[in-house]
């Protein structure tokens, strides 16, 4: 309610990634895809498509559509020389959908880039010893 509220009171879209995860434990999927829809037209700074990206992503795959929640997160997939954490957290999440698709390779890869970027980031190092 809090959330729904600044998003009425402040006109900004800077807190709909929250509020769509939010929504997407409640499995509100017409409130995070309309919340992604205003996001993507809006378009705020790239952490915040990036965050949005990974709930929208995260949903698909809460629903069996690991596939589609996988080329969602490769489209704008990059790894940057000197990666922000947006950046980390979007690779985290499609290495997760990588393993979670039977996708070993190409999960132990990501999970690797992300502890050369990162070692303390999440579990990274404990998943990519795992694969």
């Amino acid at each position: 309610k809090e959330l729904e509220l600044f998003r009425e009171t402040a006109a900004s879209c800077e807190q709909n990634p929250v509020l769509m995860d939010a929504y997407r434990a409640l499995g509100r999927w017409n409130d995070v895809d309309a919340l992604w829809d205003e996001l993507r037209e809006i378009s705020p700074d790239g952490e915040a498509i990036s965050e949005g990206r990974v709930v929208v992503a995260g949903g698909l795959a809460d629903r069996g559509q690991i596939q589609d929640a996988v080329r969602l997160l490769e489209k704008s997939h990059k790894r940057p020389k000197n990666p922000r954490d947006h950046h980390l957290r979007s690779a985290y999440a499609l290495a997760d959908l990588y393993e979670r698709a039977g996708d070993a390779p190409k999960a132990r890869t990501l999970f690797g880039w992300i502890g050369q970027n990162d070692p303390e980031f999440a579990d990274v190092e404990d998943r990519f010893r795992a694969l």
